[in-house]
């Protein structure tokens, strides 16, 4: 019975020892579990914007389309519209249109 008493002793004394160390483990985990639930929250976020990104890609690529076509379009106007003179700095300047008179009563 002996052997038995000190066994008991011994399990109750590594107990004692091992109690602190068990709160820490348990602390740490709650906290662990605490910044799982966040990092989690953190990803739906991350993959709301990811969706919206992409979805805002989507209507630059379409705007994009729409801008090369406006710039062909107009590429194709500029090319038959006539080409004005250009004047340099030894040219003289254009002079104004002339004012007509007002029509008379």
């Amino acid at each position: 019975m002996r052997s038995g008493g000190q066994f008991c002793f011994l399990v109750l004394f590594v107990a004692g020892c091992l109690s602190p160390v068990t709160k820490r483990l348990n602390t740490t985990n709650e906290q662990l579990a605490l910044t799982n639930q966040h990092l989690a929250a953190i990803n739906d976020k991350l993959r709301e914007t990811n969706a919206r990104t992409i979805e805002m890609n989507q209507h630059l690529m379409t705007a994009n389309e729409q801008l090369i076509e406006t710039n062909r379009r107009l590429e194709a106007i500029e090319k038959r519209l006539p080409r004005l003179p250009r004047l340099g700095a030894g040219e003289p300047p254009v002079p104004p249109r002339e004012k007509r008179p007002a029509a008379e009563e």
